[in-house]
């Protein structure tokens, strides 16, 4: 099953979480903070998933609070194929970790790395194709007055 859902304005909360942050690094994982208080769209379509480590896999990024985190440049950029693990300390059970998703509180995401040679890691998020399509079509539109 998917689940929708948007993302908005990201807080940094540095302070809080980089000595954290450099622990998760070394297994791979990463950290993510949203700001969820406003109630804000994600922006992302997940699948759950109980094989392994239960995670929610990451199969769309749409606009949202994700996609704000991405362009903000303050962290490890989420990315399609990566793996939701833990939310704010919920973990090993992909239905609560969807739950904790959709409260509005500030949301602290432990990520798993998708394997570089995913075919779904490759894919670009929604973000980076609407961005191409937009200028596709300004492209046209510029080729039509000429």
């Amino acid at each position: 099953q998917a689940l929708a859902g948007g993302v908005t304005h990201v807080p940094l909360l540095q302070m809080a979480w980089r000595k954290h942050l450099h622990e998760l690094q070394e297994d791979g994982k990463y950290e993510v903070v949203l700001d969820r208080t406003l109630n804000e769209k994600l922006g992302i379509e997940v699948s759950r998933w109980h094989s392994g480590e239960p995670a929610l896999l990451i199969l769309a990024i749409g606009e949202g609070l994700v996609a704000e985190w991405n362009a903000s440049g303050n962290g490890r950029r989420v990315r399609t194929g990566d793996s939701i693990v833990d939310v704010n300390g919920t973990r090993d059970d992909p239905d609560l970790l969807v739950e904790e998703l959709q409260k509005q509180t500030v949301l602290t995401c432990t990520m798993r790395p998708s394997d570089a040679s995913d075919p779904l890691h490759l894919r670009p998020t929604r973000a980076e194709l609407n961005d191409g399509l937009v200028n596709w079509r300004r492209e046209m539109a510029a080729s039509a007055l000429e």
